[in-house]
């Protein structure tokens, strides 16, 4: 799969891990101190997972604007919230993924139509985290592509490629075991191959 990833520069060389080792061992202790209201504990979970929840939600709505608003409400959200979240050893990126999921629905349904949504991307609206410029089309080809998966299939492929998550953690924000997982990325992929038999530099080295 390394040549999609390459061709459509989903993530930049400084934030490709997307969550550090370092967020996931502090992070108890972190939600701790969030939830006293400390506000420094909410600038390490902020700068922690806010580039995470921008991918996906880019990724699903592949505007600029609208991905930073929606990241930015998940935040809003977890905020008002974090008092109703017991850590039990499942990382919050779980919890602010589904926040985040729900924002990115509510938005696509508030959405007037799609003759707007071409014309605010041909205003020029590309994330560079997502696409270099002579790679624009390919990036928005996938993109399309992966929009007409199955909803579980999209998921996967968006948080394993475009988040770069592992399939570990896909699995438990899911909540479905790594198999079913694999076997969702690789029908995903067979899909992708099919879907963009046209453009196949994308995908013709890539493999589950």
């Amino acid at each position: 799969m390394s040549t999609l990833i390459e061709r459509t520069t989903v993530t930049s060389a400084v934030d490709r891990l997307g969550v550090s080792a370092a967020c996931s061992c502090e992070e108890e202790e972190v939600i701790a101190r969030a939830k006293t209201g400390d506000a420094s504990a909410w600038t390490v979970l902020f700068d922690c997972y806010y580039p995470t929840l921008y991918r996906y939600a880019y990724a699903r709505l592949r505007l600029r604007e609208d991905a930073e608003d929606v990241a930015s409400q998940a935040f809003m959200v977890a905020l008002r919230g974090i008092h109703t979240f017991n850590y039990r050893g499942k990382p919050l990126l779980a919890w602010l993924y589904r926040v985040t999921r729900n924002l990115v629905a509510e938005h696509l349904r508030r959405r007037r139509s799609l003759g707007e949504t071409f014309d605010r991307l041909r205003a020029g609206t590309v994330s560079p985290a997502l696409a270099a410029p002579e790679d624009m089309v390919d990036a928005y080809d996938l993109l399309d592509a992966v929009s007409q998966l199955t909803k579980d299939q999209r998921e996967v492929i968006i948080l394993r490629f475009l988040v770069s998550l592992p399939t570990k953690q896909v699995a438990h924000i899911l909540g479905k075991k790594e198999e079913a997982v694999c076997s969702l990325q690789a029908r995903a992929i067979n899909a992708l191959r099919r879907q963009l038999a046209d453009h196949s530099p994308l995908l013709e080295t890539s493999s589950p």
